[in-house]
């Protein structure tokens, strides 16, 4: 018992201090124009390996254990029943996404003499326009007079997209406390501390890196998000505890956990193609990118 609450506090402070170190950073490379701009995507794409590595390596594998262990062999069940859950979670997280871009396309600007614009804003009528000074910025051709509608319902999309990316990842972290909460030894329990400590933190230092590119010069949404996520591991931990004092470990919460661990893995692959290495693999990515990336998932 003492050395889970032992292992619950080490990793909240190291996940939390982990999540907030991409802060500092990106006021590091901000001053450093282009180059440092190439550096904070360099630290991109080893964000995408180390997840596309957690998916791989850890979760993908854990759910085919516990699902085959727990339903599939005592059942004699051959359907691909782990993927398919895999799957489900992708699609979950894309439909979501779906549904918030729709949500956003429901209002719409007019510029030019009434014309509508399908942009993230409120409708301006045509007797508006007369009052309106409009700005002729190439990178931002919208009226002055609406720029904060539209940079409100901007900030609006960049919360919920980090509050479904922060939602797939914490069921993640849950997972691994309740892994440690769940071992009955004190050498079993440091030996998966140690295995959730190197990925945890790495996992967050990533999350916060993602994190911090979406919300740009606004911290306090991050550091909101840190302390979260940095409870998340504790969580699972404690709960896991009470259970197994209580009840002790079986294959119902394990094929519980399978199932839930199947759907947030296939929110993992959304979250690393979709959200983190969004934009950055192309036809014509530079070298450093590939190995950038190659490198997360080498570590992992």
């Amino acid at each position: 018992m003492h050395a889970k609450i032992v292992a619950g506090v080490v990793m909240l402070f190291s996940i939390l201090i982990c999540f907030l170190l991409p802060i500092k950073l990106n006021v590091f490379f901000k001053k450093r124009g282009d180059k440092g701009q190439y550096y904070l995507d360099l630290l991109t794409c080893f964000a995408g390996g180390v997840f596309l590595a957690v998916y791989l390596i850890f979760m993908a594998p854990a759910v085919r254990d516990l699902i085959l262990e727990n339903l599939m062999i005592p059942n004699n069940i051959s359907y691909p029943l782990p993927d398919v859950l895999i799957g489900v979670g992708f699609f979950l997280m894309l439909i979501l996404n779906r549904v918030v871009v729709s949500f956003k396309s429901s209002t719409s600007i007019c510029i030019n003499n009434g014309q509508k614009l399908t942009s993230d804003s409120v409708i301006v009528d045509d007797s508006e326009l007369d009052n309106i000074i409009t700005i002729f910025d190439p990178n931002n051709p919208f009226p002055l007079a609406r720029r904060s509608s539209i940079t409100d319902v901007a900030h609006q999309d960049s919360a919920i997209r980090s509050v479904l990316m922060m939602l797939a990842l914490s069921l993640d972290s849950v997972f691994e406390g309740l892994t440690t909460g769940l071992k009955t030894t004190t050498m079993e329990v440091w030996a998966i501390f140690i295995g959730n400590m190197v990925h945890e933190t790495i996992i967050a230092f990533c999350l916060g890196l993602q994190l911090v590119k979406i919300y740009k010069n606004r911290k306090l949404p991050v550091i909101i998000s840190a302390v979260a996520y940095s409870l998340m591991n504790p969580v699972g931990l404690a709960i896991a505890t009470v259970c197994y004092e209580s009840q002790g470990s079986g294959p119902t919460l394990d094929l519980i956990s399978g199932f839930i661990q199947g759907v947030t893995s296939g929110c993992f692959i959304y979250v690393t193609f979709c959200e983190i290495l969004e934009g950055q693999i192309t036809h014509q990515m530079a070298y450093g990118k590939i190995f950038s990336m190659l490198a997360g998932f080498i570590i992992l």
